[in-house]
């Protein structure tokens, strides 16, 4: 199995398995929506769509700039499932402090069980196992789960990674096969599942010569604040990647469906007219390129990137426009995992928050906000350089726009919110992203001062040498805002 961490790969992966997630839920995600009224109630996030649109199985003025996103993330983020696959047989997944790993060996293969309690549900004990020959990787997941605090992790199903003969001219290919794959994550009486079944296929040449082909259907239930969704999509794509100079080129086809969505429900095609180029694969957006998405009525959006932006039909949206217009999560918009605000009272100068139980307080004198930029986003960053630890906490809001409380980095977020702890000494790293997600509030914004509170819960980054998970609470910051 090859792990090399290419140009492609990352372009997949460079936000984690959430990120894998998000772009398998492109369809279910940016092409829907919440289709119901309630929510609210304390778990807005500020810049998110508040208002939905009636379900229709047309494209209309209304709802064209969030079909049009479905194109968008396959043309920018892939289908995310090799990623999401990739992960899961890699171990990356299991939802455990690390430090309490079983290992065995079977015939034909190594096996590695991360151990759960054993229960009637969890037969095994163990959150999963991974079985490796020389054709294949198998993680199945045994209905375990695991908590930290009133969040719970839930896994069950089977991913299967296959060496296959490549068609075509193609010099090597993988199949990841999704059996009835199901994650969920709920938070007190507030909990979101996603399901997968089908598979996932690359082919390739070189690290950026490639034929990704899907073909999986997708389940997503919320239960938030007494409200339910239930949303349910199918993906049948072909992206072809090949070596542009610079950077990649880009062509998307195939068909999809969705239902249970507030922007729109039924079956569009996705064709690109005119290959799509991206400089840069690492985070960087397309100049050029044309893809259209037609409904079966035959009403469509056509995508035209340019630099600097895209045009959606004749109307043209700047980069930071389109990605802060066209968002949909229901996460966000149902309110999910998210506390009722509590007014904390003044809150001191400072940084401060509890981590693993431990009291930890910034320096004054290295602890400062900045608010802009083309994203508007919010860094809120502090350090105790005198602690044994040494830790240094980043709060990260892109499209900040003033007081209230935002969701950091749940699946399917189009926005980037995270918080991150940070061992500068060693490059040791705990992002939320990687961890239980968490919540910032912004309580005040304004004559050069942020005040606000925030708790999370971070999990280690790959390679950076941290290890299990930091569990931050009772956060506070009051601190001098820079403009930039």
């Amino acid at each position: 199995m090859n792990n090399d961490k290419d140009q492609v790969t990352v372009w997949t992966q460079h936000r984690g398995w959430m990120a894998a997630v998000g772009g398998a839920l492109f369809l279910a995600g940016c092409l829907g929506g919440s289709s119901s009224g309630g929510g609210g109630g304390g778990g807005g996030s500020g810049g998110d769509n508040g208002g939905t649109v009636p379900t229709t199985d047309s494209i209309t003025a209304e709802n064209a700039g969030y079909v049009s996103r479905l194109a968008d993330g396959l043309v920018r983020g892939g289908s995310g499932l090799d990623g999401l696959a990739g992960m899961l047989a890699d171990g990356q997944f299991d939802f455990l402090p690390a430090g309490s790993p079983a290992s065995a060996t079977t015939a034909g293969g190594a096996a590695v069980s991360f151990q759960s309690t054993e229960t009637e549900d969890c037969p095994s004990g163990g959150v999963w196992s991974r079985t490796e020959t020389d054709d294949e990787v198998v993680v199945v997941y045994d209905s375990c789960a695991s908590q930290t605090g009133v969040v719970r992790h839930e896994a069950d199903g089977t991913v299967r990674i296959q060496h296959v003969t490549p068609d075509d001219d193609y010099l090597e290919a993988q199949r990841f096969v999704y059996e009835t794959l199901q994650l969920s994550v709920s938070r007190n009486a507030d909990s979101h599942s996603l399901r997968f079944d089908g598979l996932f296929r690359e082919d390739r040449r070189a690290h950026d010569d490639l034929r990704r082909t899907t073909d999986f259907n997708l389940r997503q239930v919320f239960h938030c604040r007494g409200d339910s969704l239930t949303m349910e999509a199918s993906q049948d794509f072909v992206t072809v990647v090949e070596p542009g100079s610079p950077g990649l080129v880009i062509s998307v086809h195939g068909t999809g469906s969705s239902s249970g969505s507030g922007h729109f429900a039924g079956t569009v095609t996705v064709e690109t007219l005119e290959p799509v180029r991206i400089a840069d694969p690492f985070g960087g957006f397309p100049y050029q390129g044309v893809v259209r998405v037609t409904a079966e009525d035959g009403s469509s959006v056509t995508l035209e990137y340019v630099e600097g932006g895209v045009h959606v039909d004749d109307t043209f949206y700047t980069w930071p426009q389109y990605t802060n217009t066209f968002i949909e999560n229901p996460i966000t918009e149902l309110g999910c995992f998210v506390d009722e605000p509590v007014d904390p009272g003044p809150i001191a100068e400072g940084m401060r928050a509890t981590i693993n139980g431990a009291p930890w307080s910034a320096n004054p004198a290295v602890s400062n906000a900045t608010l802009g930029g083309a994203f508007n986003v919010l860094l809120v960053a502090g350090i105790d350089p005198s602690s044994t630890a040494n830790f240094a906490v980043t709060l990260n809001l892109e499209n900040m726009t003033g007081p209230g409380t935002y969701t950091l980095s749940l699946p399917g977020d189009a926005l980037h919110r995270f918080a991150a702890v940070v061992i500068p000494d060693g490059d040791q790293r705990w992002d939320s992203s990687l961890g239980a997600g968490g919540v910032v509030t912004i309580l005040s914004v304004g004559d050069g001062r942020v005040t606000g509170t925030f708790s999370f819960v971070a999990g280690p980054q790959e390679g950076s040498g941290a290890t299990g998970t930091l569990t931050v609470t009772d956060g506070e910051f009051n601190l001098p805002l820079i403009p930039l």
